[in-house]
């Protein structure tokens, strides 16, 4: 069987170099993947020319695999299936895959870099463990492989509720449910604060205890876990829920919002990255003319990296164009 598990990061860099570190297998998709140093400078690129350099830069996956299938399954095959997975859930990404093999379990790690190079998106994190393991499990079932299947929610009693319930004697347990029941049949909840809220209002207190979560009948000395109750009464599952409805309901709301035409947006940052390119050889051209002032000092500065490794930003701007640009610029000048 196969798992995934989703993180984010404020550093590409550092991301990339902890998977390259213990990789026996390496493949990338949309950059390079033979040097580490030419995938971070393409991945920078790509954020630097979008200006999203700040706050999230890279998305991490983890695909693991289980210590019994992972003894049938080589590195490249597992890498394979990472690939398989990166040209599902990132198209227009760049993304590193490197496959470790220090465990019994297989795995690979994935980075994918933050911003879309075609569109200058950020890749949304938020509530994508579903998508994500929705692909995971076709690329599994696709390469014969065993695919988690979700747990069943169901509602738990003790001995004393079933006799109650046979008797047709309602529980204070079956209270809380019939209220969890109700929040949750209202579609305009859609966040874990709401659903307290609307609890609250209906006598039932909610109170959270690390990774459960406690219903309190308001009034009353009745408190009882929701992993009593049953796993649809647990916290995870109620957040998941919620989080699922918040997503649909985001989605729904940007499509009804105007759209901006990627290819506009692409064309005013072509734009200014060519009126900055002729400013910079337009202001060269007068300091070869006029010379420099011998007062100026310049420093010497050291490349973080060697030259030949620092991949150049790609501008679309056809030789001609450049040429019949420099051409005038030598005219008005003379």
């Amino acid at each position: 069987m196969s798992t995934v598990k989703i993180a984010r990061s404020n550093s590409a860099s550092r991301s990339l170099a902890y998977a390259e570190k213990r990789a026996t297998e390496r493949s990338a998709y949309n950059c390079d993947s033979e040097n580490i140093k030419d995938t971070q400078a393409e991945m920078q690129n790509v954020r630097e020319i979008f200006d999203k350099t700040d706050k999230t830069q890279a998305h991490t996956v983890i695909q693991t695999f289980s210590p019994e299938e992972s003894r049938h399954l080589t590195p490249q095959q597992v890498n394979q299936m990472g690939y398989e997975l990166a040209e599902k859930i990132a198209p227009g990404h760049q993304v590193a895959i490197y496959t470790h093999t220090d465990k019994a379990h297989l795995h690979n790690h994935l980075v994918i870099n933050a911003v879309n190079f075609e569109n200058g998106k950020k890749y949304h994190h938020n509530n994508d463990f579903a998508r994500i393991k929705k692909f995971n499990d076709e690329i599994a079932k696709n390469h014969n492989l065993e695919i988690i299947k979700p747990k069943k929610q169901f509602e738990k009693r003790t001995s004393a509720e079933i006799q109650m319930q046979k008797r047709n004697i309602p529980s204070w347990k079956d209270e809380i449910r019939k209220q969890v029941d109700k929040v949750m049949q209202n579609r305009s909840v859609s966040s874990y604060s709401q659903f307290k809220e609307l609890l609250k209002e209906n006598g039932i207190n909610v109170k959270d205890r690390g990774k459960n979560v406690t219903y309190e009948l308001l009034d009353t000395n009745y408190r009882v876990r929701g992993s009593k109750l049953g796993s649809s009464y647990e916290r995870n599952t109620i957040k998941s829920a919620l989080d699922s409805r918040q997503v649909s309901q985001s989605k729904a709301t940007v499509k009804n919002l105007p759209q901006l035409s990627n290819r506009n947006r692409l064309a005013t940052r072509q734009d200014e990255l060519r009126k900055k390119t002729i400013k910079n050889l337009h202001d060269k051209k007068l300091n070869g003319k006029l010379g420099l002032d011998s007062s100026i000092k310049f420093n010497k500065f050291k490349s973080p990296m060697p030259i030949q490794n620092i991949t150049p930003i790609n501008f679309t701007i056809p030789v001609k164009i450049i040429t019949k640009i420099i051409e005038k610029t030598i005219k008005l000048n003379i």
